[in-house]
């Protein structure tokens, strides 16, 4: 696994990544990783620090439909 750090200017002054953002990463990256597939139950994990952002419903409900 790699990875790239890119520059978001919506990150700039202070802002933070809403809920939203961080599920449509995640959706990128599984497609890219996968492509149509799913990836078998418990073969990932999706590690955070709690943040409000990532406990967020309805991304919660998106992993675990993606089988994360």
């Amino acid at each position: 696994m790699s990875w790239i750090a890119v520059a978001d200017p919506s990150l700039a002054g202070g802002l933070s990544a809403q809920g939203c953002d961080i599920e449509l990463l995640i959706q990128d990256a599984l497609f890219e990783r996968f492509g149509t597939c799913q990836p078998d139950p418990n073969q990932l994990q999706f590690l955070h620090d709690n943040g409000p952002e990532y406990l967020e419903k309805k991304l919660q409900e998106c992993l675990k439909d993606w089988k994360i």
